[in-house]
């Protein structure tokens, strides 16, 4: 009984796009299984009422071919965006780091807004977009956020930059180095507290940022070091030659590890 009843909950909490289509005929088919899909992945309440009034407020914003700031840090939000098409990144102030790039269903501007902070960094577009918003009064009307998930916990689930210096110290970077080590294949099996002395004994911080083009190790040299990807992508090559390229995703990817298990070069 138990089961089926909290089944049901969920269920009533799924944004359904056949649905959905009814209530915002403006929005195209692809725009609706969009805005579903990502709101299903946060931790928010919805019932119909509230899940029809966010597709009935919602916007169809497409921005220009050129780049354009959608949220600048330090600004209040404008509200929470959803990219359906197009390349967003979020950047450093001087723009000399991609701290993120938006992937086509995701949302941004969501901090902001659910935690009621002014905005933690700059957002920008590379090319012409189609982005879903829902302004920030709406938001905060609609959506309730819950309690038992604080501002730390959705930076760290989300792996976050703390370009805000909202944490103490690293506490953030410890805490999302932890919890990637964990997912890690090549780390399989170490417990918790063994990953999390390893964490403390690195000086300054664990999570260091490259910009684009960046060599990170190269061949030949030496292996000290095991590298866990948290965004963005690294390409293999020899000489000229590009051999592959990789991607975070959602466990990280791991290399460096076989100079440095094997003390050979790389």
């Amino acid at each position: 009984m138990g089961n089926r009843q909290s089944s049901k909950r969920r269920e009533s909490q799924i944004v359904r796009p056949n649905l959905a289509s009814a209530v915002n005929p403006s929005l195209p088919p692809e725009a609706v299984n969009t805005l579903a899909n990502c709101l299903n992945r946060l931790p928010l309440v919805l019932d119909k009422r509230v899940r029809d009034e966010v597709i009935h407020r919602v916007e169809l914003v497409e921005t220009p071919d050129t780049p354009e700031i959608l949220l600048r840090k330090g600004q209040e939000p404008s509200g929470i965006y959803v990219l359906v098409s197009g390349n967003v990144n979020v950047v450093s102030e001087n723009e000399k780091y991609v701290l993120r790039k938006i992937q086509a269903g995701d949302c941004f501007g969501e901090v902001s807004v659910l935690f009621n902070i002014k905005c933690t960094a700059d957002v920008k577009t590379v090319n012409r977009c189609v982005i879903l918003l829902l302004k920030t009064s709406d938001a905060r009307q609609l959506f309730t956020f819950p309690s038992e998930v604080t501002l730390l916990q959705w930076f760290q689930q989300r792996r976050y930059f703390d370009t805000s210096k909202l944490f103490n110290s690293h506490q953030l970077s410890r805490e999302i180095a932890l919890d990637v080590l964990q997912r890690s294949p090549v780390l399989h099996g170490w417990k918790k507290e063994a990953l999390d002395a390893v964490i403390k004994t690195v000086k300054p911080e664990i999570i260091m940022l490259y910009p684009a083009n960046s060599i990170i190790t190269k061949e030949g040299w030496k292996g000290q070091e095991i590298f866990i990807l948290l965004h963005g992508q690294v390409t293999f090559s020899t000489g000229d030659q590009e051999l592959a390229t990789f991607a975070a995703g959602e466990k990280g990817f791991s290399f460096g590890e076989e100079g440095m298990l094997l003390l050979t070069a790389l």
